[in-house]
């Protein structure tokens, strides 16, 4: 009777080891949770539409998974974003622009991908050297761009036709159409402007447009920005309105992004947002083309929002998956005509595999054209951010001002040089410990 005890007892252990082998897991799994998994995601954009359509076709291969869709109003959103983390609450993926990942990472507030949902290597190959110089460090991955933006130049073909004027392609072939496409009334009042460039009380973009020169001007560091190289950029943006016979553009015009779309301005640098805002006149032609470069240079401007997700979302390995899933090729394809469908374009595409698709667009190609050799910095426009951003645009405003009325461009930007590394120090470290 005891060897029979011995014989069954030995069975069962037997048995259980192999079910603990070869049988089914009970446990959640990031990627297919057993129970009902909402992921809350805060948008900037109003496309609850479209995430509900990608819901359901993620659910296909995730039944569990549910997707609660917030859209935020970008007033304080980047604070109210990391306040709520920090108390605990708020979303589990949020929007985040390209250069805010410094700002998060120095108060915790974001996660890392898993390697297992994408490696450092597959991001590099999908996404933009941009993507990875700001998105990412070493081989953590901290958001993923839902778009590539920056700045492309808008030119009016009906004034550039009319003065027999051809597009230029590097700055001083810039300078000089800008000058001939301009009319300026008997009392030398401009009325139809050739550049929205050199000031910045009416140019929309306008620190991107000086933060692009920065990069592009060989000798300049743009983290300090001390030397006589980087006061003649600060000079020649000014120099389109600063000089009354030539100037181009002036204090007194109207908001640039009006004035284009009013048909009184040839040249405007903007991001592919302001499609849709100039598309709605129906009597403005108009076109984009890439920045113009120095001789032998080839530098663009990248300014772009990206997905990432919250250091206390407790389903952190399912919101990534999701992020790669709204981030393959048919769904940027599927978000791409479905905001075609109500706002006249789509957002180029973040993906290196899809530019080919829109390359000959002549609203959005000239944005995919500068892609590859795209930089960005802390001059992004209109993040709203209350942080490094408007911080580094509040200081280079002043100089650029300075500059205008009389300043001495090499003693304004060394003056911009000390104050740099104090913004780079506010938000990009960790804040001390306090010592009893």
């Amino acid at each position: 009777m005891i060897r029979i005890g011995i014989i069954v007892l030995g069975l069962l252990v037997f048995i259980g080891l192999l079910f603990w082998k070869f049988g089914p897991s009970f446990s959640e799994t990031a990627s297919n949770p057993s129970g009902p998994v909402e992921l809350t995601i805060w948008s900037l954009r109003e496309d609850e539409p479209i995430f509900r359509a990608l819901a359901e076709e993620y659910k296909k291969k995730n039944p569990n998974f549910r997707l609660k869709f917030v859209h935020q109003s970008t007033l304080n959103y980047r604070t109210r974003v990391q306040t709520q983390i920090a108390h605990g609450q708020g979303p589990d993926i949020f929007m985040v622009h390209n250069t805010w990942v410094p700002m998060f990472l120095s108060t915790n507030s974001i996660s890392t991908m898993p390697s297992k949902v994408m490696t450092i290597n597959e991001f590099s190959s999908e996404f933009y050297p941009v993507a990875k110089d700001t998105l990412t460090e070493g081989s953590k991955i901290y958001a993923v761009p839902a778009e590539f933006d920056g700045l492309a130049m808008f030119v009016n073909e009906d004034i550039l036709k009319a003065a027999n004027v051809e597009v230029p392609q590097n700055w001083g072939d810039f300078q000089r159409a800008a000058q001939a496409v301009t009319v300026k009334d008997n009392s030398g009042r401009i009325t139809t402007a050739g550049a929205s460039v050199g000031t910045t009380n009416n140019v929309d973009y306008w620190p991107d447009i000086l933060g692009l020169l920065l990069l592009q001007q060989p000798g300049v560091n743009i983290n300090k920005p001390d030397n006589e190289l980087a006061a003649q950029v600060i000079n020649f943006y000014t120099s389109f309105a600063k000089d009354r016979g030539t100037s181009v553009w002036d204090k007194s015009m109207e908001n640039s992004t009006k004035a284009f779309l009013d048909g009184k301005l040839a040249f405007y640098f903007g991001p592919s947002d302001r499609v849709r805002e100039f598309a709605s006149n129906p009597s403005l032609k108009f076109k984009t083309y890439p920045v113009p470069q120095l001789p032998g240079g080839n530098t663009s401007w990248g300014s772009f929002w990206g997905w990432s997700v919250a250091s206390n979302s407790p389903n952190q390995e399912l919101a990534w998956d999701f992020i790669k899933f709204i981030s393959s090729a048919d769904s940027q394809k599927l978000i791409f005509k479905q905001t075609a469908e109500t706002r006249t374009v789509g957002d180029p595409f973040s993906r290196v595999d899809l530019r080919q698709d829109l390359l000959s667009d002549v609203w959005l190609g000239s944005y995919l054209v500068q892609a590859p050799n795209a930089k960005s910095w802390y001059l992004s426009s209109q993040t709203f951010d209350q942080g490094i951003n408007d911080e580094m645009i509040a200081v280079f405003q002043k100089a650029v001002d300075r500059v205008l009325d009389g300043g001495d461009p090499l003693s304004e930007v060394r003056g911009v040089s000390s104050e740099i590394p104090v913004i780079l120090e506010k938000y990009t470290k960790p804040p001390q410990a306090a010592v009893n």
